[in-house]
């Protein structure tokens, strides 16, 4: 994005009010890409609002872990299952590495991604993101991987296969996360519970397209870096600068996943790649001074860059109807355009002629549901 390296004219900034960023309320500039982009990702900020708002951080250079399973008979339902006890399985991740834990490392992320192989065969591959600070751990985190897999193993069903350590070193990460309940939509926890199955059905079914994969990261690094466009030079004269998310990234799993959770939640989380270059001018050096398992450098994650995050994956939810494969949008038209006016904000007797409005002008998108419920308010 050309305008990513210039302060944009006043005029050309909007703002998202209201955004919970572990626990601070904040006031964000966004450089507007579109008429009422700002307005769609503060709609999703007021649900996430209900619901304790998004917890970001960010990482130093990391470790990833990847195995494979194969021989599993449904992988999008084991994805799932792996996404639901995410949190659980990093916190058996870390019983089994108190000596990892002692010097400040730890496992910090679990995904789970459907892969194709150049045979054309599909597995699972459960990928781990590990803080590795020395490398005399690593019969540690060797240790600690293979019982991780016996127990993928047992919980999908599969074989284990290849198992591969590699660095992520020449990125930094940047995390998102964000869980939201029955409050977020005023429904109960059955309609909630319902609401969130069909919301991860629609991101499940666009994953298995490489092409809506890739335009969805795209639209979501787009809305990371409107945020970096509007900042402009903040704090530059000080060497401590927010530095743009990487505007291009390989082909790959989407950037978000969003998942059913145990407790019958919408769960969303992304996994953003920070610019590694200029790290030279940061003002914070690394805190460690250990000898690194990467080679990277580690800067300081700039404050706004928490918010940037929150917003890339706001900008993940806005998407998914935008996204959904025409067939599933036509199975169910009303139960889409319902779904859509609960998340733009609409309840009681908004949401019925919000509903026959997108019904009658046939579009299910995010976007068009909130200006569609500005106009009703403003009448």
């Amino acid at each position: 994005m050309k305008s990513d390296n210039h302060a944009p004219t006043r005029a050309s900034v909007s703002f998202v009010d209201g955004l919970l960023v572990n626990k601070l309320d904040l006031r964000i500039p966004m450089a507007a890409r579109q008429p009422g982009h700002a307005r769609s990702i503060q709609a999703i900020a007021q649900l996430a609002h209900a619901s304790g708002g998004f917890r970001t951080f960010g990482s130093g250079p990391l470790l990833r872990a990847g195995m494979q399973f194969n021989a599993i008979d449904d992988l999008y339902c084991a994805r799932q299952q792996i996404l639901r006890l995410r949190n659980q399985l990093i916190g058996f991740a870390n019983t089994l590495t108190t000596t990892l834990i002692a010097r400040s490392g730890s496992c910090k992320d679990i995904d789970a991604l459907v892969r194709t192989s150049s045979e054309g065969a599909t597995f699972l591959e459960i990928e781990l993101l590990l803080d590795v600070p020395d490398r005399s751990d690593l019969p540690v985190v060797d240790a600690m991987i293979a019982k991780m897999a016996s127990l993928i193993e047992q919980l999908t069903r599969g074989n284990r296969g290849r198992i591969a350590i590699s660095s992520v070193a020449e990125r930094q990460l940047l995390y998102a996360q964000l869980t939201l309940n029955a409050d977020s939509f005023s429904l109960t926890p059955t309609q909630a519970d319902a609401m969130a199955r069909r919301l991860v059905d629609l991101h499940d079914s666009s994953c298995k397209d490489a092409m809506v994969v890739g335009a969805r990261n795209r639209e979501v690094l787009a809305a990371a870096n409107a945020v970096y466009a509007a900042v402009g030079a903040i704090d530059r004269r000080a060497g401590c600068a927010p530095q743009p998310c990487a505007s291009h990234i390989e082909p790959g799993p989407s950037l978000a996943s969003w998942y059913h959770d145990h407790h019958g939640h919408l769960s969303g989380r992304i996994m953003l790649p920070l610019q590694m270059d200029q790290m030279a001018h940061t003002a914070a050096p690394p805190t460690r001074t250990c000898t690194s398992v990467a080679t990277g450098s580690i800067r300081e994650v700039h404050p706004i860059e928490h918010a940037v995050a929150a917003i890339a994956l706001a900008q993940s939810l806005a998407n998914l109807h935008a996204h959904a494969p025409g067939s599933i949008l036509r199975s169910n038209p009303a139960q889409h355009a319902l779904d859509l006016a609960l998340m733009a904000g609409a309840r009681g007797s908004e949401i019925e002629p919000l509903v026959h409005a997108m019904l009658s002008a046939r579009t299910f998108r995010f976007d068009h549901a909130v200006a569609g419920l500005d106009r009703m308010r403003m009448q």
